[in-house]
């Protein structure tokens, strides 16, 4: 097929080379939800939302296992947060099976968490 031959497109500049969206077949939501289904977006999310380190995440999940281990992780950082909602605070499994909605309702959350605490800092 196109992928491999050499018909294929050329990327229009570096960031396409590392975008995971770029031959996306998939809804948006969907191939949102794949991304984050191993955790380690939702970890980096969170290192960088509350400059802090989340230790003991497993980089390159191979199981699932491992993969929830990481939406563990992330999750209980977050639970931590009292602006966050809790509504999507304890769907370990269903982001590790990929449901659109619910990684969608907590990346939301997430914002409103952020922009929230953002809100309260300023006088």
């Amino acid at each position: 097929s196109g992928a491999s031959s050499g018909a294929s497109r050329k990327p229009k500049d570096s960031s396409e080379l590392t975008d995971p969206f770029a031959d996306a077949t998939r809804p948006p939501a969907e191939e949102l939800a794949a991304v984050c289904a191993d955790g380690t977006l939702l970890c980096e999310l969170v290192r960088v939302l509350e400059n802090k380190d989340v230790g003991g995440v497993t980089w390159r999940p191979e199981s699932s296992a491992q993969k929830l281990h990481n939406l563990t992780k992330a999750l209980q950082h977050l639970r931590l947060q009292p602006a966050m909602s809790p509504m999507h605070l304890w769907c370990e499994r269903d982001i590790l099976n990929g449901d659109a909605e619910m990684i969608c309702g907590l990346l939301g959350d997430m914002r409103a968490c952020t922009a929230y605490r953002r809100a309260g800092r300023r006088t």
